[in-house]
């Protein structure tokens, strides 16, 4: 988790606390896990510093035992190994207190067989789903459904998601919602980023709703020259040539500290990958609680593999992208 940021992010993303069996290595996580969430670069020195905080580091032996497990150093590639052992060893020590209880049970003078195999079977069978899975009744379902009617009924006529700005899409979407993925697409030089910047325009720059922009075409002036215009309501060839008046200028500045106020993260990459994608998506939502990402664009994203076909990368890429809208 030292070694690397988007080793942190992905390792806070898939690990627990209660993964781990031993208490110093608990400690060790809830210390990482915590300095990220408060976007405090981890170092050893500030693990040991926030551990003496809480008293969970606080002796020598403590912070030699810390010193050498960093020393254990695991690469970024075998991470998902790593992973999915610590898990496996969690959900070992799991069965085991499960059958050890059973093996109690079992010992009783008297015992309900039927209502100890299917209490066995239920137990086990919940080892096989992730804490994260869930299955909902239709009792579940009713409940959150009149639960969201009365909502509705309080905020008449509001948007239940984000602003796009566009009375009609706003009326058929209801704004932009929690787990949603949209894809714009077009031909080239159709507009496809200035639509795009609108959205942030509307849904951050008015509404105040946290915005992260991942653009891998222009550069950080030409993103600031096409946002100038939109916020100021100056036309943006002018601005673009400098034929505006001092008075124009004086309102562009003005206008310009919308930006400078608003919850706006811009993320400037012409390399981009699926993983770096993913990784500073997952970094944004838990240091800075965005809410909506714009991602320009998804054809000049690094290939997963060499051997697949275009339509295969896309649909690996948005499949991907779809999770992550819905787990955050």
């Amino acid at each position: 988790m030292l070694a690397s940021e988007e080793s942190l992010i992905e390792t806070c993303s898939t690990m627990q606390t209660e993964d781990f069996y031993e208490p110093r290595h608990q400690a060790m996580y809830d210390i990482l896990n915590g300095l990220f969430i408060k976007a405090v670069k981890p170092t050893y020195l500030e693990m040991l510093r926030e551990g003496k905080k809480r008293g969970t580091l606080s002796t020598a032996e403590d912070r030699e035992y810390a010193k050498q497990t960093i020393g254990c150093h695991v690469s970024t590639v075998s991470l998902p190994y790593w992973w999915k052992n610590v898990k496996d060893k969690a959900r070992l020590r799991s069965l085991r207190m499960t059958l050890m209880k059973l093996a109690e049970e079992i010992k009783s003078p008297v015992v309900d067989v039927d209502k100890l195999i299917l209490d066995a079977s239920r137990e086990i069978s919940e080892l096989t789903t992730s804490n994260t899975e869930q299955i909902d009744t239709g009792e579940d379902l009713v409940k959150l459904g009149m639960e969201a009617i009365e909502d509705r009924m309080k905020h008449k006529g509001e948007l239940s998601g984000i602003s796009t700005g566009i009375g009609k899409l706003n009326r058929l979407t209801s704004g932009w919602k929690p787990g949603d993925l949209v894809l714009l697409t077009a031909e080239s030089g159709k507009g496809k980023t200035a639509f795009a910047q609108n959205f942030i325009a509307h849904g951050c720059f008015i509404h105040e709703s946290p915005t992260l922009y991942i653009n891998s075409e222009m550069s950080k002036k030409q993103v600031i020259l096409r946002f100038a215009p939109m916020v100021s309501n100056i036309d943006s060839d002018r601005i673009k040539f400098g034929e505006i008046t001092e008075e124009e200028k004086q309102k562009v500045f003005d206008n310009m500290d919308i930006i400078r106020r608003a919850p706006f993260f811009h993320y400037p990459s012409p390399s981009l990958n699926i993983n770096k994608v993913v990784s500073m998506i997952r970094k944004l939502n838990v240091q800075k609680g965005v809410k909506l990402v714009v991602l320009d664009y998804v054809g000049r994203m690094d290939r997963i593999s060499k051997d697949s076909k275009e339509g295969e990368e896309l649909h690996q890429i948005c499949k991907t992208l779809k999770t992550v809208a819905q787990e955050l």
